[in-house]
C-alpha cells in the first residue's frame, strides 16, 4: 500500500528518506525496487547496464495497444540493437548540426512569430511549434497532401500513450488480455483497440507520405528519408537484403515524437517559467546574447561556444524540473546484488530521478534556478548525465533534445523580454511550481511578451 498513486515522484522521494538509497516495493505480481541516489543509479543502470536493459512487461500498452514495436518500449532483443544502431549517427551532435539545423532554427522562428501575433497562447504556440519541428525532422512534412495533420494526429496518440502507460489491471495480471471487449468490466479492452486502430493509421499515413515524397524526388532532409537513401545505396553496393532496417527506420522513426514532444515541451516552459520567476538570470541571458549576436542577425549554432550562460540556463531549465521524473523503468534480466541486497530476475527498477535535481548534497539550494552552478563549477554533475536516462537505455535522441532547447531558448531570449504578470501568484515552493505526474509539467501559468522592436522587425521582414 505504500504505492503512490499520484504525485510519483514526490512520494519515492519519502520512501527515499525513510529507507534509504534504495526501497523494495511489492505489489501483485511484481517486485520494484526504487533508486533515489545518482550513485545508486549509476551503479546498477549503467555499470551493470547489460543485466538492466529490458523493459517491465506492459500489458495494455505494449502489447494490446500494440506499441511494443517503439524504440524506447522494446525490449532489449536484436531488433532494439539495430534501431540504436541506426539512431546513434543519426542523432549525433555532428549529424544534428549538419543535416537538422536549419529544421530547428525554422522551428524557433515559427514560435517566435506565432507569440508576436498572438502573446496569450504561447503554450498553444510552443506546443505546435515544437511539433511541427519533430515531424518535419523525421519525415520531411508535418501534413500530407490530403490535409492530414501529423501534429493533432500524434498528440492524440501521446493523450493514449499517457492514458495507457498510467496503469490499468491488466499490467498486474496479464491473463486478462484474453478477455474478450464485450465482457463487464472489459474496457480496456475497448480503450486499447480505439487507440490501436488510431495509432496504425498515423503510422501508415507518414510512412506512404514518405513514400509518396520521395518517389515524385521531393523528399526534404530528414531522418527517415536520409536513412532509406542511406540503405539503398548499401543494397547497390553489395545487394544486401535491408528489409528488416527499412523497418527498423520506420519504427525508430514514429518513436522521435512520442519520446521528444512532450519531454522538450516540458524542458522549454520550465525555461519560460524560470525567466518570469528569476528576472536577474534573464537579464544577464539575454546580454550575452546581445554581446554575441546583436539585432542585426538572427542567433545561430555557431553561437554556441560564445554564450557559456546560455548553456547553463538550457543545463539549469532541464536540471529544476527534469520532464520524465523517473523516466522508464529497467527490468533485471538476471538475479543480482548490490550492497548486500538481493535483486531478483525480472524486477522492475526505477530511477527516481527528481531526487537526483534535489539532492543539496551535488545542488547547492536545488530548488532555486540558479544558472551560475554551471558556471562557477565546472565539475558539477551535468544534468544530461541523469535526465535522459542510464545505460544502454539512455536516449539517442539527447543531443538533438538539447539542441532544439538551446535555439529556442535563445530566439525567444533574443526576440522578448519576459515578465510575470501582476496578480500572478509567487510560486515559492516547488509544489505550486510543478504537478507531478508522471511527466513533471509546470502547472500553468502567465507570461507576458515584450517585443524587442529592433528583433521583431528583423525577424518579421523575413517572413
Amino acid at each position: 500500500m505504500d504505492m503512490p498513486t499520484e504525485r510519483f515522484a514526490l512520494r519515492y522521494s519519502e520512501l527515499g528518506e525513510k529507507y534509504g538509497p534504495i526501497t523494495w516495493l511489492v505489489v501483485p505480481g511484481r517486485t520494484i525496487i526504487v533508486l533515489n541516489t545518482y550513485d545508486s543509479m549509476y551503479e546498477i543502470l549503467e555499470r551493470r547496464g547489460s543485466n538492466y536493459m529490458d523493459r517491465p512487461r506492459a500489458a495494455m500498452i505494449q502489447e494490446l495497444v500494440g506499441m511494443n514495436f517503439n524504440t524506447p518500449m522494446r525490449q532489449g532483443d536484436p531488433t532494439w540493437r539495430l534501431h540504436r544502431k541506426l539512431l546513434r549517427p543519426a542523432l549525433s551532435p555532428d549529424a544534428i548540426k549538419r543535416n537538422y539545423s536549419e529544421l530547428l532554427i525554422a522551428g524557433a522562428h515559427r514560435f517566435v512569430k506565432r507569440v508576436i501575433r498572438e502573446p496569450e497562447t504561447f503554450r498553444a504556440s510552443l506546443k505546435r511549434s515544437l511539433g511541427e519541428t519533430i515531424s518535419d525532422l523525421t519525415y520531411g512534412a508535418h501534413e500530407d497532401d490530403q490535409g492530414n495533420d501529423y501534429v493533432v494526429k500524434q498528440e492524440e496518440l501521446l493523450v493514449y500513450s499517457t492514458l495507457a502507460i498510467a496503469g490499468y489491471l491488466v499490467d498486474l495480471f496479464p491473463l486478462l488480455k484474453m478477455v474478450p471487449g464485450w465482457f463487464p468490466g472489459a474496457h480496456f479492452q475497448r480503450d486499447a483497440k480505439k487507440w490501436r486502430e488510431h495509432m496504425t493509421e498515423l503510422r501508415n499515413l507518414m510512412i506512404e507520405g514518405v513514400q509518396k515524397r520521395m518517389a515524385a524526388n521531393e523528399g526534404r532532409s530528414c531522418y527517415v528519408v536520409n536513412m532509406l537513401e542511406d540503405l539503398q545505396k548499401v543494397k547497390d553496393e553489395t545487394g544486401a537484403d535491408i528489409t528488416e532496417d527499412i523497418q527498423a527506420v520506420y519504427d525508430s522513426g514514429f518513436s522521435f515524437y512520442q519520446a521528444a514532444a512532450d519531454t522538450t515541451e516540458i524542458g522549454l516552459k520550465n525555461f519560460l517559467l524560470a525567466m518570469t520567476l528569476y528576472p536577474v538570470a534573464q537579464a544577464r541571458a539575454r546580454q550575452e546574447i546581445d554581446h554575441v549576436v546583436g539585432a542585426r542577425r538572427f542567433p545561430e549554432f555557431s553561437d554556441q561556444g560564445d554564450m557559456p550562460y546560455v548553456h547553463a540556463v538550457v543545463l539549469e531549465s532541464l536540471r529544476w524540473n527534469p520532464p520524465a521524473p523517473f523516466i522508464i523503468p529497467h527490468a533485471s534480466r538476471e538475479d543480482n546484488t548490490y550492497k548486500g541486497y538481493f535483486i531478483p530476475k525480472g524486477t522492475t527498477v526505477i530511477p527516481n530521478v527528481w531526487q537526483i535535481s534535489r539532492d543539496s548534497t551535488i545542488y547547492e539550494d536545488p530548488s532555486t534556478f540558479n544558472p551560475d552552478r554551471f558556471i562557477s563549477n565546472p565539475n558539477i554533475l551535468d544534468p544530461r548525465d541523469f535526465v535522459f536516462g542510464f545505460g544502454r537505455r539512455v536516449c539517442p535522441g539527447k543531443y538533438l533534445a538539447y539542441q532544439t532547447m538551446w535555439m529556442f531558448v535563445v530566439s525567444t531570449l533574443w526576440a522578448f523580454e519576459l515578465e510575470k504578470p501582476e496578480g500572478e501568484p509567487p510560486l515559492d515552493k516547488d509544489t505550486d511550481r510543478f504537478d507531478f505526474g508522471f511527466l513533471n509539467s509546470p502547472r500553468p501559468f502567465e507570461c507576458n511578451f515584450i517585443p524587442r522592436k529592433e528583433a521583431i522587425d528583423k525577424i518579421l521582414v523575413a517572413e
